[in-house]
């Protein structure tokens, strides 16, 4: 499996990476965008807006699986981390109480 991911930024700066697992290509693909960015047809967007990847090999929704819908729905912020309770951050609980 070959797995080339292409990031751009806002600056212009700009690099593509191969990997040979999903798993090496998804810790690049997190630390360059974050756990949970805004996806689209094809590419993530980071949640700031400065950061964009496409890939070839696999698809964006593997890199960035949806393990919590309710995360996925808010679009949390990269320092939230969801406890097997399904509790949010201070900033992140807010919106989730009111989507709810």
């Amino acid at each position: 499996m070959k797995i080339k991911i292409s990031y751009r930024a806002t600056d212009g700066y700009s690099k593509t990476k191969t990997y040979t697992t999903l798993k090496g290509a998804m810790k690049y693909a997190h630390d360059m965008l974050g756990k949970h960015p805004d996806m689209g047809g094809g590419y993530a967007v980071s949640f700031d807006g400065v950061g964009r990847i496409t890939v070839t090999g696999c698809t964006i929704s593997e890199l960035f699986p949806e393990n919590d819908t309710d995360t996925a729905l808010l679009g949390c912020c990269d320092g939230c981390e969801i406890a097997g309770d399904g509790s949010h951050c201070n900033d992140c609980q807010y919106l989730y109480k009111a989507l709810v």
